[in-house]
């Protein structure tokens, strides 16, 4: 950025100086000498300078307006203006703004003139906000909040438009989480390590459209049945027929199923991630769900996998113990299988899973120990891992033992 007209007496006075040589003012010459909208910006002439996103950073702010067309600016972030205090009528002439990320720094009252923001990420700030503070985002549509303290929020801040809502590593004073049902809308709603005041929730029921559940809350809460992703870490589960319409289910860390053929009820599931506890791993033989096209398995012991889960097209054993031989015969459509950390590769060389003929990429993860081949013994396991595939010829390992 120059912040003069491009003439040739500028030009000519800039390789007239001393360090008319040094790489930088090369860089300057030349850019003068091929001036377009793709290398240089002519700070003089503003109504040219149309830009779709800015990232701004500890200070300048105030001189955005007078060089660059604010209206053209679609998405804007702001970072590490943490002592700056903002005017009130600081964003009025992004009238486009649609996107706005802010870190480290808030005023309340700062988004007057922000009628067409769709999504406000707020991070790492210290927050009072007071009832009329969001007023003016009227198109609001995703709020994210990532490590902000809270030390006043108002019940009346509900925003009717808003489909997604998004909490992490926050704290709340006086928040309590039936305030969330002021988010009439809300279709999408996520939270995560956060602390809120002593909450009387017990229900999300009352939100009428909200089809995404993500949380870690402990609190036991009646889960609303027509969700279609839900994934939980520390409240029970149990699935039943009101959650048919259920397609991404993720419950590994802390929710245990006692039944296994309660799987059975989510009919429409297509993505499932859970942990399979020794004493019903032959009782997964029981599992029918036909439409499913992904599986995240947590399990020590490797479960046969029947006929109707012949349209699988992705598996991941996670703590595994590989399995017998054609453990896997009946995932016909499988391209992409996966042993997260297990626990015995050492068998696994002799394993042959001839019945997949679609496999397309094969991953051995083990983040905790190396492997403690030696080269013969690495040869021998590429080999025989390469047979797995339909043309062994084409199998690249990488890393000595990874398959893609």
């Amino acid at each position: 950025m120059i912040n003069c007209r491009l003439n040739i007496n500028f030009e000519s006075h800039i390789l007239e100086v001393r360090l008319k040589e040094s790489t930088k003012f090369q860089e300057y010459d030349q850019l003068i000498k091929s001036k377009n909208d793709q290398v240089i910006i002519d700070l003089s002439e503003r109504e040219k300078n149309q830009i779709d996103g800015l990232k701004l950073s500890k200070s300048g702010f105030e001189l955005i307006p007078t060089y660059l067309d604010v209206e053209s600016v679609k998405e804007l972030k702001i970072v590490g203006y943490k002592d700056i205090k903002f005017p009130t009528q600081l964003f009025r002439p992004f009238k486009n703004l649609t996107r706005l990320e802010i870190k480290d720094s808030l005023n309340e009252n700062s988004f007057i003139g922000l009628e067409n923001l769709e999504i406000l990420e707020l991070s790492e700030n210290k927050i009072d906000i007071e009832e009329n503070t969001f007023k003016a985002l009227i198109n609001l549509k995703q709020l994210i909040f990532t490590s902000c303290y809270f030390g006043n929020f108002h019940k009346t801040n509900g925003r009717e438009n808003l489909k997604q809502l998004k909490l992490k590593d926050c704290t709340f004073a006086d928040f309590r989480l039936e305030y969330l049902e002021l988010f009439k809308n809300l279709e999408n709603l996520q939270i995560f390590t956060s602390r809120f005041a002593k909450s009387e929730i017990k229900s999300f029921n009352r939100f009428e459209k909200l089809k995404i559940l993500e949380t870690d809350l402990e609190e036991e809460m009646h889960l609303k049945s027509n969700l279609e992703i839900l994934s939980l870490e520390f409240q029970s589960f149990k699935p039943h027929a009101s959650f048919n319409g259920l397609k991404f289910l993720n419950i590994r860390v802390e929710c245990p199923l006692n039944q296994i053929e309660h799987l059975n009820q989510l009919n429409q599931l297509e993505f499932l991630d859970f942990k399979l506890p020794n004493k019903l791993t032959k009782k997964f033989n029981q599992v029918n769900l036909p439409k499913l096209k992904f599986l995240v398995l947590t399990c020590r012991n490797t479960p046969n996998f029947n006929q109707s889960l012949q349209n699988l097209q992705g598996l991941e054993l996670i703590g595994a113990s590989f399995m017998p031989r054609d453990q896997l015969k009946n995932l016909k459509s499988l391209d992409y299988l996966a042993f997260i950390d297990p626990s015995e590769l050492y068998s696994f060389h002799g394993t042959t899973f001839s019945t997949i003929k679609n496999l397309k990429f094969l991953k051995i993860e083990n983040d905790y120990n190396q492997f403690p081949f030696d080269d013969d013994k690495r040869n021998r396991i590429n080999e025989e891992m390469s047979k797995l595939f339909e043309s062994p010829e084409n199998v690249l390992f990488y890393d000595d033992m990874c398959v893609i």
